[in-house]
C-alpha cells in the first residue's frame, strides 16, 4: 500500500508540474506581444498588402490587357491594308485603282 500510496503521490507531483508548464506555456502564447498577437499582426499585415494589391494593381493589369488587345487588333488591321494594298506604305490608304480587268479600268495613255 504505501508504495502504491508513493507512486500515486509521485504521479500527482508529475501531473501537477506539467499543468503548471502548460499553463506557463499558454500565458506566455497569449501574453501581449506573444505569438499569438504576431500572428494576428501578420495576418493583418497579409490582408492589408492583398487589399493594396486588389485596389492598386489589379485595375492597372486589366488596363494594360485591353491596351495591348487594342495594339494586337490595330497592327492586325495594318498588315491587312498592306497586304492588300502595298502601295499604301508610300501613298497612304487611298483608293485603289481597278487593275486590268476590273470594272472601271482605264489604260494608261500612250499604250496600244
Amino acid at each position: 500500500m504505501q508504495k502504491t500510496s508513493d507512486g500515486v503521490e509521485q504521479t500527482a507531483a508529475e501531473f501537477r508540474k506539467t499543468a503548471a508548464e502548460l499553463t506557463r506555456v499558454a500565458e506566455r502564447l497569449n501574453a501581449q506581444g506573444g505569438v499569438v498577437d504576431r500572428l494576428a499582426e501578420s495576418a493583418a499585415a497579409l490582408t492589408n498588402a492583398s487589399q493594396a494589391f486588389n485596389a492598386g494593381t489589379l485595375p492597372r493589369l486589366n488596363h494594360t490587357s485591353d491596351e495591348a488587345a487594342r495594339t494586337a487588333r490595330q497592327v492586325s488591321r495594318t498588315a491587312g491594308v498592306v497586304s492588300d494594298n502595298p502601295q499604301a506604305l508610300i501613298f497612304g490608304n487611298g483608293a485603289i485603282a481597278p487593275g486590268p480587268g476590273e470594272p472601271g479600268f482605264i489604260p494608261p495613255k500612250g499604250t496600244p
